[in-house]
């Protein structure tokens, strides 16, 4: 992602979509450096963990935890997009298995402040 951005010549990138079944590590990994140097709005459709005490659970739940991780490093806030239109402030994203709860927002904590959100879910 980095070197398309790079031989392109974008000057700026404002929102990054992110909807790849399971492969967003692997997508903000490429676009690390995009995301540090532009810091967009990342809009990512994260699949559920269901059930940590699964492999497929543990394996979901690192994946995410370590994503999480990146966009903490990088000075980002989460928060999940409603349905409705609304936002809900979160501190991490928690391990269940309703389809209707996977869409998240990151966006960098000097533009959170203006973003209107729905009381925090999980602190």
């Amino acid at each position: 992602g980095d070197d398309v951005i790079q031989f392109l010549n974008v000057d700026e990138i404002s929102v990054v979509k992110i909807d790849v079944e399971g492969a967003e590590l692997e997508v903000v990994t490429g676009l690390a450096d995009t995301i540090h140097k532009h810091r967009p709005f990342v809009i990512a459709e994260i699949l559920p963990v269901y059930d940590e005490e699964t492999d497929r659970g543990r394996f979901r739940r690192t994946r995410t935890d370590k994503l999480l991780q990146f966009f903490l490093g990088e000075k980002y806030n989460l928060f999940r997009l409603i349905h409705d239109g609304t936002l809900q402030s979160l501190t991490t994203v928690e391990t269940h298995g309703n389809l209707e709860l996977c869409e998240y927002l990151f966006a960098p904590q000097e533009l959170s402040d203006a973003l209107v959100c729905n009381p925090t879910a999980n602190d």
